[in-house]
C-alpha cells in the first residue's frame, strides 16, 4: 500500500469512512515500521490495539513529549487515556498539530462507523485534523445489495439524505457515488489530497463492481488518487490517478 501513497515528510494522513479504517491505519502504519518513526493515533476514539501492533504507547498527554526526541523507528500509539468502554480516546487537534513534527508520519483515524460497513454524517464529523497532508476515504464494496438499515448504515438517516435513498432500499452503486461526490458525504472535510480506498474487492464480482464505480467517480474528476484492493488479503491496486 506505502507504495501507492506518496507521502512528504512529517505529513499528517487522515482516514475517513467506513469498512476498514483501523486496518488500513495499521497495514500501512507496519509497511512503514521498520523505516520510518510513526505516530497512530485518532481525533475520535478506537479499540485499544494488540500489543504486537505497536512498538511505544502513551495514553497520558502529560507524557506525550517523552519519545518526541526518541530515534526509534516503528510504531507509536498516542491517545488521552481509555474510556469506560475500553477505547482509546482521540487527542485534542492542538496536541496533535504539535506532536506531528516529531515523527515521520502521522496517521489519524479521523472518523468513527460503530463498526458498521457503511455510514453517513453529522454536521460535525468526520474531526479531520487542520494540517492534514492526504486524507484517504475508506469504502467497503460489498456493502453493494445490502439492506438500508441500523444493522448495516451508521447513521442510516444522514446517509438515505446524502445519497436520496429509502429505509431497507438495497445499497446499489448509484448510492455509493453520491455517498463519494455528495459535499456532506465522504470527503466533506477532506484536507489535502484525496485518496478513494475501495475495500474488500476479494473475487471476480467485486472487482467488476469496483470498477464500474471507478468509471463513475472520474468523470468528475475530484479524487487525486483511487486504489482498489483488500487490506485483509494485502493486494492493492492503482485503478486512478489524476494527471
Amino acid at each position: 500500500m506505502k507504495n501507492l501513497m506518496d507521502f512528504k515528510k512529517n505529513a499528517i494522513i487522515s482516514l475517513v469512512g467506513a469498512g476498514g479504517k483501523t486496518s488500513c491505519m495499521f497495514t500501512l502504519a507496519e509497511e512503514l515500521r521498520k523505516e520510518l518513526k510513526i505516530l497512530v493515533t485518532t481525533t475520535t476514539k478506537i479499540y485499544m490495539p494488540k500489543k504486537n501492533k505497536y512498538d511505544f504507547l502513551c495514553l497520558d498527554k502529560s507524557l506525550f513529549s517523552q519519545f518526541y526526541y526518541k530515534k526509534n523507528k516503528g510504531i507509536y500509539v498516542y491517545g488521552d487515556g481509555i474510556n469506560k468502554d475500553g477505547k482509546l480516546m482521540g487527542m485534542h487537534q492542538n496536541d496533535l498539530i504539535n506532536c506531528h513534527r516529531f515523527f515521520d508520519v502521522t496517521i489519524v483515524e479521523a472518523d468513527g462507523s460503530k463498526q458498521k460497513p457503511i455510514k453517513g454524517w453529522n454536521p460535525y464529523e468526520p474531526v479531520v485534523c487542520e494540517k492534514t497532508d492526504t486524507t484517504i476515504g475508506i469504502l467497503d464494496i460489498s456493502v453493494i445489495g445490502k439492506k438500508i438499515d441500523k444493522n448495516n448504515v451508521h447513521r442510516v438517516n444522514a446517509f438515505a439524505k446524502i445519497t436520496d435513498s429509502y429505509l431497507d432500499e438495497d445499497i446499489c452503486i448509484g448510492h455509493l457515488v453520491s455517498m463519494v461526490n455528495h459535499p456532506d458525504g465522504l470527503f466533506k472535510n477532506a484536507l489535502g489530497e484525496k485518496i478513494l480506498f475501495i475495500n474488500k474487492v476479494e473475487n471476480e464480482k467485486y472487482k467488476k463492481l469496483a470498477m464500474e464505480l471507478v468509471e463513475l467517480l472520474v468523470k468528475r474528476n475530484k479524487i487525486d488518487k483511487i486504489i482498489i484492493g483488500s487490506i485483509k488479503y494485502k493486494h492493492y491496486y492503482m485503478a486512478f490517478k489524476k494527471n
